[in-house]
């Protein structure tokens, strides 16, 4: 693991920390009885450290190597045709009553799709480059 990359992981970490305390700040005070001014802030609230975590990457995009670089850019860029290619595979399948999933659920499974298909190729890619 290059410095870039060990550096980035210490600095996740208190990101990763405030995104999963407004998860259950959210789950415990913005269930159905709060008013939906509360939900709303609630929910937005969870922006705040996932744009931390996008900006902590651009930085490591920064500060990594040509080839660390470029192997990030690719898996970005795998990763999100995998998962842009099976969004409507998703959508037919709520469209015809193959699933019944709430709005909630299909952000879990999209958002899992990608961190799935991310190591994936992250995998491939660093064996093929290693």
């Amino acid at each position: 693991m290059s410095p870039a990359m060990k550096r980035m992981h210490r600095r996740l970490i208190a990101s990763m920390a405030l995104m999963l305390v407004t998860v259950l700040v959210r789950a415990r005070w913005g269930g159905p009885d709060a008013s939906q001014s509360t939900r709303l802030l609630l929910s937005l609230l969870v922006i705040l450290p996932f744009a931390w975590m996008c900006l902590l990457y651009g930085r490591f995009l920064r500060e990594c190597d040509e080839l660390e670089r470029a192997m990030e850019l690719s898996i970005l860029a795998w990763t999100g045709g995998i998962v842009f290619a099976s969004l409507p595979l998703i959508m037919m399948a709520l469209n015809l009553g193959l699933v019944a999933w709430d709005g909630p659920r299909v952000v879990y499974v999209v958002s899992w799709l990608a961190t799935a298909t991310m190591l994936v190729v992250r995998t491939v890619l660093r064996r093929r480059y290693a």
